[in-house]
């Protein structure tokens, strides 16, 4: 099967949770794809689309070809990933069979030009890699078996070089590693090794701004400006102001990455938020032009939840990671969970490799983005943190699961994001990505099942987490 228009052409994806990370753009649109095609809104697909590209389609063409061609031949989107070193190629499974999607997007992420192809499995080594064989898993059960086959599939792909994989089942926790921290060390990972967790630190953001809503702090509705020193006429639209909630749910009209990001001192593509300081980011805000009125669409922004930490820094007079410590580490029984800081030295942090090509690339520093993906953290705290939000052990973790965006296009919580199973059971989830590492922490609330996937590769684990989440609906 191929679709290809002159103008190239674009589409759909993933299943019913956004892959969402620090550093990447076109994932966001396929994710957005990905939802509207499952829930069968085709015209809104067509408004995604550059205005050039639908000089070269019609709407009932593009329309029809989802409807017809693809949903009805292949059923839903279950899940995508980047084909090889060429991220304009994706092979994206659907529920009755495979596609390769060519996918390009323009700079304000709308789609320029898609290309649906029929995908060619590459054949898959019989025999375990190296990297693969290395693991503590005894594989006496039939879900340790599984897990194993997941993470040897991850880890045959020789760009990747380890994993760490906690699940939990009602009250059982097991927790498994597979492969190295440094690539040709022959260290397996153990429950201390840290990883950059990336964006999974907008959830911890998120359980900070539900304590101070509890605490009567701030409120959901209050204008951000309230908390901004100096004047900041830009940050509404049609006389509608970013409110707080829209910071948390990713509507408040703000890009994913502040224009002046690479004016900073000694900026490091390889490192890119390093000294990105506040002064920058006020300095943006007084002359950034939102497009859109808040609250009206999902666009997903590292700089928002940035600017929400700094916000509850500046209400709580403390900084982010002593609220960390009190409101969220120490209830949940966490020792090891900290934001990175230039200088740091880096025990028992793995090494991170990169996406492309699998070679070794710098840790990350988020300056005064921290909120937004600076955290590092261990397999032991993150599944201490499952647990702890899977128990919503106080009411600051219980709120963070409120919707705080419900349309039917998406429900975004305090920072989490709210998905749906194919039988309509609520996933709890969000994931996260730097050069050198990928992340994963999700659970389905009416099951009581719940996973985290650390990796430090730079390549998603949101296939692998998402293939042990539906073989433990499948098992309980």
């Amino acid at each position: 099967m191929s679709l290809i228009f002159k103008h190239c052409f674009t589409v759909i994806l993933l299943i019913t949770l956004p892959f969402i990370s620090m550093g990447q753009n076109k994932e966001f649109v396929i994710n957005a794809l990905a939802e509207k095609y499952n829930t069968d809104k085709y015209k809104d697909l067509y408004g995604m689309l550059t205005e050039e590209f639908k000089k070269q389609a019609k709407e009932e063409q593009i329309t029809g070809f989802f409807s017809n061609n693809l949903k009805a031949q292949l059923g839903n989107i279950i899940s995508w990933k980047v084909d090889g070193t060429d991220k304009a190629n994706y092979v994206v499974r659907f529920e009755n069979g495979k596609l390769l999607l060519k996918l390009y997007v323009d700079k304000d992420n709308n789609i320029s030009g898609m290309q649906w192809l029929p995908y060619k499995e590459k054949k898959v080594a019989i025999e375990k890699s190296k990297r693969a064989s290395m693991t503590d898993n005894p594989m006496k059960t039939e879900l340790q078996l599984y897990v194993d086959s997941v993470a040897v599939a991850y880890l045959n792909d020789t760009v990747n070089s380890g994993l760490s994989i906690g699940v939990i089942s009602g009250n059982k926790i097991e927790c498994y590693h597979y492969g190295e921290v440094e690539k040709g060390s022959g260290k397996l990972a153990t429950n201390e090794t840290i990883y950059e967790i990336g964006s999974l630190t907008k959830t911890f953001t998120g359980i900070l701004l539900a304590h101070a809503v509890n605490e009567g702090k701030l409120k959901l509705d209050d204008d951000i400006r309230k908390y901004l020193n100096g004047s900041y006429p830009k940050l509404e639209y049609a006389g509608k102001p970013i409110l707080i909630k829209h910071l948390a749910n990713h509507t408040s009209g703000l890009p994913r990455i502040p224009d002046n990001l690479e004016a900073q001192q000694s900026y490091d593509e390889n490192d890119p938020y390093r000294n990105y300081n506040k002064d920058m980011i006020m300095e943006y805000l007084k002359t950034v032009a939102i497009a859109t009125e808040p609250g009206a669409k999902m666009e997903y922004s590292n700089l928002g939840v940035g600017l929400l930490g700094m916000i509850l820094e500046k209400v709580y007079k403390k900084p982010l990671q002593e609220l960390v410590n009190v409101y969220i580490n120490r209830p949940a029984g966490m020792k090891n969970t900290y934001f990175a800081k230039a200088g740091d030295k880096n025990f028992n942090v793995a090494k991170g490799y990169r996406e492309k090509d699998g070679q070794l690339t710098p840790y990350w520093h988020l300056g005064d983005m921290q909120a937004a993906g600076g955290l590092r953290s261990n397999l032991v705290d993150m599944m201490a943190f499952l647990k702890a939000n899977m128990d919503d052990i106080n009411k600051d973790f219980s709120l963070s699961h409120n919707a705080v965006l419900s349309n039917n296009d998406s429900s975004v919580g305090f920072c989490w994001m709210l998905g749906k199973t194919a039988k309509q059971q609520t996933l709890v989830w969000h994931n996260g990505a730097t050069f050198g590492f990928t992340s994963f922490c999700g659970y389905i609330p009416e099951k009581k099942i719940g996973i985290v996937v650390l990796s430090n590769s730079g390549n998603s684990v949101d296939e692998v987490a998402m293939k042990l989440l539906k073989q433990l609906l499948e098992k309980y």
